[in-house]
C-alpha cells in the first residue's frame, strides 16, 4: 500500500514512479492501482515495464482524464512482478486534492 485516503475524500490527479538507481533484473514490471480490489489503473504493467525504470531518474506516470475520486479508507497500491526478491528503490509522487477541508493521503 502506497497511500490511504484519510478524513475526507480526495481527487487523484496523477501518479508518478521514479527509479532512484539501476533497477534489479529481478523486476519484470510494476502496476499502480486504486480503489477496492484494484479496479482503477493509474500505471499499467505495459507502461511500468522494467525497461522504462531500469536506470536512475527514469520515470513512468499516469494521469486520469478528469481525476479519480477515492473515498475515505480507499487505497493506492503498487504491484511488483518479477522472478526474485531483490529490493527496488523507487520514489512515488501522487498529486491530489482534498474534496473537503482536511482530506489527505497517509
Amino acid at each position: 500500500t502506497i497511500a490511504t485516503v484519510t478524513y475526507q475524500n480526495c481527487k487523484i490527479n496523477s501518479v508518478n514512479v521514479r527509479a532512484n538507481g539501476a533497477t534489479t533484473a529481478d523486476l519484470t514490471d510494476i502496476g499502480v492501482y486504486g480503489g477496492a480490489g484494484k479496479v482503477i489503473t493509474f500505471i499499467n504493467t505495459t507502461t511500468g515495464v522494467r525497461a522504462n525504470l531500469d536506470a536512475a531518474d527514469k520515470q513512468v506516470g499516469g494521469a486520469p482524464d478528469s481525476g479519480i475520486i477515492l473515498n475515505v479508507g480507499k487505497t493506492i497500491v503498487m504491484t511488483l512482478t518479477g522472478t526474485g526478491a531483490t529490493a527496488v528503490d523507487f520514489t512515488v509522487t501522487i498529486e491530489y486534492e482534498a474534496l473537503a477541508d482536511g482530506g489527505y493521503l497517509s
